[in-house]
């Protein structure tokens, strides 16, 4: 069983504020590390982190697990909180969002007929697809994480 990664924090100071959830689904494939993504809905073109809004009574984590299950079709099983960040979606409006990290337990189509792709570590950092700046640097810092406790 995968521990979470050491440098990230506590639970209680991440969650704080959070509105939305997403989940930073990896895994090892011939030795290099790959993140589910999904397409944008405003923007097929563009991939993103599954996630999306909490319900209410939701936590942050059902939410990430809630989500990914709708947007690409993957159940998974959250190891823990990865990082809290801010972007802005399609219409230019900041969201705060909780990143979790996990591993795919199973992959299916997505109900929402989306594009899913697991995109390599290294192709994302060329450039290679159209990711938004904020989704590269949690992959980004994800991809720290991983790799220190891969080595660990």
């Amino acid at each position: 069983m995968r521990r979470l990664p050491t440098n990230t924090v506590s639970r209680s100071k991440l969650a704080h504020r959070c509105e939305r959830a997403a989940v930073v689904v990896f895994r090892v494939h011939k030795g290099r590390i790959e993140f589910l993504l999904v397409s944008r809905r405003s923007d097929p073109d563009q991939f993103v982190l599954p996630g999306g809004h909490v319900d209410y009574g939701e936590t942050l984590a059902r939410a990430a697990k809630r989500e990914c299950l709708e947007e690409a079709g993957a159940a998974v099983r959250i190891l823990g909180p990865l990082v809290r960040f801010e972007h802005f979606n399609a219409r230019g409006i900041s969201k705060l969002t909780m990143a979790y990290l996990g591993e795919a337990e199973s992959v299916q189509p997505s109900p929402e007929g989306r594009d899913v792709v697991w995109a390599r570590y290294d192709d994302l950092m060329e450039g290679d697809y159209d990711v938004p700046y904020a989704t590269l640097d949690v992959l980004d810092f994800a991809a720290q994480c991983l790799r220190q406790d891969i080595a660990a």
